[in-house]
Order: C-alpha cells, then structure tokens, then sequence
C-alpha cells in the first residue's frame, strides 16, 4: 500500500529481544484477528467437534532457550483458547519442537536457499507417524512471514505422515517479491528499534517485571563486542529480587 510502517517495524523489533510488553501486545493483535474473523473458522471448528480430532500448533523449535516467537505464539494461543473454550469448542494445544543445535545467528540475513541448506541439525525436530497416528490438523505459527522455508518443512512432515490439515498463523507477513529481492530485510526489521548495542532499549527490556531471556537478547548481551561494557551495563538494571 505504500503506507509506512515505522511504529510496527519498532514493536516488532522490541518483542523480538524479549520485550514482554511489545510481545503482550502483539499476542493481542493475533487473537483479536481470529477472533474478529471467527465465523471464518467456526466451521472448521464445529467439524473437529463433531469428529472428535484435535488441533495443535508449534512455533519454530529452539534448543534451551525460548525464541520470542515461541513466547508470542505460546500467549496468542492461550488467549484464543480461553475464547474457544467459552464457545464449548475445541482448544488448539500448543506443542514445543525442539532443535539438536541452535540455529545460526545470521540466519535472518539468508536468502530461501542457504536458509534450505543449513545443517540438519539445526532443523526442527518435527511430529512423526507416533503423533500422526492419531486425527490431528496442524498449525505452524511465527512472528513473521520471510521466506516460508521453516513453515514449508513443517507442512511437509505433516503431510508426510497423514495429518488432516495445515495451516499458518503469523502477526506480520511480508511481501513475497519482496524478501525475494531483500532476503537481508528480515535483520532490518529485527533492528528498526534495538541495535546490537547495549543501550536504554535493552534497559528497557530487562526492567520489566514480567520479563523472560530470549534467544536473540542473550545472543547481543553476550556478543564479543558488548562483553568489556556488559558488567557496568548490568548495574544499571534493578534486580528484581531484592525488592522488598
């Protein structure tokens, strides 16, 4: 549309490195979405009932420590679960893929193809038949939409092993043509508002009381770069324990 979208690009930025607020909101954006589309999916819905299947949904898998896209998918599901509930329909169960290896720190600067030609370890473990034995549709759910490449693999294993439907849930999907010419635009967007810096961003992250360690902050706080400042930096930061 042309239409900028700064203020999105600073949020999403946020919740990227752990901003638990940033992610609150976000989470909000995605269950609001489904619920205000909900007589699109009330069907679908309905039928599961009436079949007695089940519906589950994964976020990209990690190896110890959470993504923020796990946490964001983890609250936007719980929040749409509490309204499928109320409707005495089925909830969506939210399950946790996990990685042998974590995966690369550029990997939001690679194009589809090097994406598709990283080492298998680093791929996430996906649901095999001993899951897909039983009627389940299956959901892959992300904070954004790149280049399709890990929500592709998950479809494909779904499919593989006899899962009834796939389906994908994302807070921001971008234009195809355009992470085709700019595979690097993801870094961008990650980067609209937190630099790999240890600035009043970070500060701002890691002072609030709900906050939890993600993947991309540990990554930045720890990076070589930061590490002399990082000592000092953390002083500034109140330890949430010691408050009376």
């Amino acid at each position: 549309t042309k239409e900028k979208k700064n203020d999105i690009a600073k949020k999403y930025s946020l919740m990227k490195f752990g901003s638990a607020k940033e992610s609150e909101s976000a989470s909000n954006d995605i269950s609001q979405k489904f619920i205000s589309n909900f007589q699109i999916y009330e069907p679908f819905f309905q039928t599961i009932k009436e079949k007695n299947e089940f519906i589950c949904i994964a976020a990209p898998g990690y190896r110890n420590v959470e993504s923020a896209s796990n946490a964001l998918i983890d609250k936007a599901i719980k929040k749409i679960n509490i309204f499928l509930s109320l409707k005495n329909l089925p909830t969506i169960i939210i399950i946790k893929l996990a990685r042998l290896e974590s995966n690369k720190a550029n990997y939001a600067t690679l194009s589809a193809a090097e994406r598709s030609s990283l080492p298998p370890t680093t791929d996430q473990i996906l649901p095999g038949q001993e899951f897909f034995q039983f009627p389940v549709h299956f959901i892959f759910g992300d904070d954004i939409k790149i280049t399709g490449a890990t929500a592709n693999g998950a479809k494909s294993a779904s499919e593989k092993f006899g899962g009834l439907s796939f389906s994908e849930i994302y807070w921001v999907s971008l234009d195809p043509e355009l992470t085709t010419k700019f595979p690097g635009v993801e870094d961008k967007i990650n980067q609209t508002q937190v630099k790999n810096e240890l600035n009043g961003d970070i500060e701002y992250i890691l002072n609030q009381p709900d906050f939890q360690p993600v993947q991309r902050l540990i990554r930045l706080m720890l990076n070589n770069k930061n590490r002399p400042d990082l000592e000092k930096f953390l002083k500034k930061v109140p330890n949430q324990d010691r408050k009376s």
